[in-house]
């Protein structure tokens, strides 16, 4: 059995690519893409929004520690920082991919209705 990474997902009525659209949008990106029938690309849309999205407020925790122990609010740039610029990148990225695989969705499914 053969694994291909091009899926090819299964025709889908214009309000279910809709709803797609909407999911990898507004809920999570890449849930629209499984509903869709892309496992392969929005599994790996889902892990990548999912890892941003824990590693964000890394900076903002750490610093809350660091000012319940210390007593006082020290803001300054450490590693914290570049852990949570890179979760919202990737969040960003994940969110960006979902627009594209979405609007794809949208555009095959009109361009194949009659």
């Amino acid at each position: 059995m053969r694994t291909s990474l091009v899926e090819t997902p299964p025709r889908c009525e214009p309000t279910t690519t809709r709803n797609c659209l909407l999911l990898n949008l507004l809920i999570l990106p890449g849930l629209g893409t499984v509903m869709a029938g892309g496992r392969l690309m929005g599994g790996l849309q889902i892990v990548l929004a999912l890892t941003g999205f824990a590693l964000t407020p890394v900076y903002f925790v750490t610093t809350a520690r660091d000012w319940w122990r210390t007593g006082h609010f020290v803001c300054e740039f450490n590693h914290s920082l570049l852990w949570s610029m890179a979760g919202l990148g990737l969040f960003l990225i994940a969110w960006l991919w979902g627009l594209v695989s979405g609007l794809q969705i949208r555009r095959r499914e009109h361009t194949k209705s009659p």
